[in-house]
């Protein structure tokens, strides 16, 4: 299946997509949900964050992604802005080290691009990335994350492609959305090699091997079908059942610069409840605040115990790193 590919809208300025999304929240371009999403009432800019231990805060982000989790709307205003840009917890898993900044691209990765996972009530999965991963940092959707009348805006996180279930990207060409080293032609991007289905994903998946016949969804902003393709990536992880909920899908974001502490758009940092994770979120919590000055608080993820549990999310004051002030 053909699709005509349009150029980004990451590649526009901080105010010009400020201005273009502000313009379509007041003229009623967008639904109702959506345009609410992005009011200045409801956004959080940069700058916002408290620079101690704020309850109140932390029990405010609990609710935030209790309620993302929970949502089911399925674009973010239109035909090329995905739901990922709005709803649903999108969080990478990381591993504490005293040696680098756990919120910072492995300067040495070849792919170009940093793997995350996207939690929503009808995407769902059990467990983090590997057993030794039970902690990491959580994004701030886009649409909340902007603000026209700020002039330090958070960096643009973008979402270039996605795969329902990990897809070994360090393997694979075109920035980690590509074919896979071992199978060139038949874990090629979907659209290329006829996918354009979520049932013709699940039937092709469940070929042999498992990851190396997964294939890349695109979903850039601004390309036309791009919230389409978001929708075929959250059917597809329906459709593989219990394949699914014991792995974790994969999605793509564009590699971005090192050190930028305080233009970083987190939301909060995590741990999954049931391990050790605690710890080290607590760690990441010290080293953030030293780095920007900012506080951000430590939720706990209760995952859910099958496909059709629910996942909570949950501040605990007592969760928090005690030496903080």
């Amino acid at each position: 299946m053909s699709r005509k590919r349009f150029r980004s809208l990451w590649s526009a300025t901080p105010l010009l997509l400020a201005i273009l999304v502000t313009a379509l929240a007041t003229s009623g371009c967008l639904p109702r949900h959506a345009a609410e999403r992005i009011h200045p009432g409801w956004v959080r800019a940069n700058g916002d964050e408290p620079v101690s231990q704020d309850d109140a805060y932390g029990e405010k982000i609990a609710t935030d992604l209790q309620e993302r989790y929970d949502d089911s709307q399925i674009d973010c205003g239109g035909p090329s802005r995905p739901v990922v840009l709005c709803s649903g917890i999108l969080f990478r898993a990381t591993v504490y080290s005293p040696d680098y900044h756990a919120w910072n691209p492995n300067p040495n990765n070849p792919k170009g691009t940093v793997s995350f996972s996207w939690l929503r009530h009808d995407a769902q999965f059990h467990s983090l990335f590997l057993a030794r991963y039970t902690h990491g940092f959580v994004l701030i959707p886009l649409f909340y994350a902007d603000r026209a009348a700020r002039l330090d805006p958070y960096h643009k996180m973008e979402v270039v492609c996605v795969y329902p279930i990990d897809a070994q990207t360090d393997r694979r060409d075109r920035n980690g959305c590509g074919a896979h080293v071992s199978y060139p032609d038949t874990s090629a991007p979907c659209f290329e090699i006829g996918i354009d289905s979520a049932a013709d994903y699940v039937e092709h998946y469940r070929a042999e091997p498992p990851y190396a016949y997964s294939c890349s969804i695109p979903v850039a902003i601004g390309d036309a079908n791009t919230s389409a393709n978001f929708t075929m990536f959250i059917d597809t992880i329906r459709g593989l059942g219990d394949t699914s909920f014991n792995q974790w899908n994969e999605l793509l974001i564009r590699q971005w610069p090192q050190d930028i502490h305080t233009t970083i758009p987190l939301e909060a940092f995590f741990y999954q409840s049931g391990t050790s994770g605690r710890d080290s979120a607590r760690l990441d919590q010290a080293d953030f605040r030293e780095a920007s000055g900012k506080w951000l608080p430590i939720i706990r993820f209760d995952m859910p115990e099958s496909i059709d549990a629910r996942a909570t999310f949950h501040y605990e004051p007592s969760d928090q790193n005690p030496d903080l002030p």
